[in-house]
């Protein structure tokens, strides 16, 4: 957010995520996931300047989902089926401000080179991955062959999309943003 030079507040939202669920595809499970931290702030973005955004990144391979991993040998194990492959990262973003409601979901494409037990070791134990869907960060893992798509998005934000939605949600005229992650 800061690289789209507007004020914004973060607030973890007082809800459970719901997990995803295997009937639904990645863009419907992660609408049904922002919608419920937008849902989780109240009536935030309903009458003030204040636009909230709610999102959620998951990577998905072979029909499985990657978010957080739930301790270290998680996120070593997580690393190691990542390794060597490609995979998607999706991230999916709702906006609400004075009956305005919108969903958008990107996608992109991320190849790994083969990791060694080594580096998927220390990057683990350097508890880096805890807070990130697929147990890593793009910006400070160095895993990534190939990125298909918007970097920003395998990031955690697609900011090209995201300023736009802002746009249709008023920012232009409010100013400030609201983030529910």
């Amino acid at each position: 957010m800061e690289l789209l030079g507007l004020p914004f507040i973060v607030r973890a939202p007082d809800t459970d995520e719901p997990a995803p669920e295997a009937r639904l595809s990645p863009e419907e499970n992660l609408e049904r996931i922002a919608r419920a931290k937008l849902a989780a702030s109240g009536g935030a973005g309903d009458g003030g300047d204040d636009i909230v955004l709610a999102a959620d990144t998951v990577v998905v391979l072979d029909g499985a989902y990657y978010g957080k991993p739930e301790d270290l040998p998680d996120a070593a194990r997580i690393l190691r089926r990542l390794s060597g492959r490609t995979h998607a990262v999706y991230t999916g973003v709702a906006a609400r401000h004075r009956g305005f409601s919108e969903f958008i979901c990107e996608r992109t494409l991320v190849t790994f080179r083969e990791l060694t037990e080594g580096e998927i070791s220390e990057y683990a134990e350097s508890r880096r991955p805890l807070d990130k869907a697929g147990a890593y960060g793009i910006q400070d893992s160095g895993f990534a062959e190939r990125i298909d798509g918007d970097w920003y998005n395998a990031m955690g934000l697609p900011l090209g999309r995201v300023r736009s939605l802002l746009h249709n949600a008023g920012a232009a005229r409010t100013g400030a943003a609201e983030v529910t992650g």
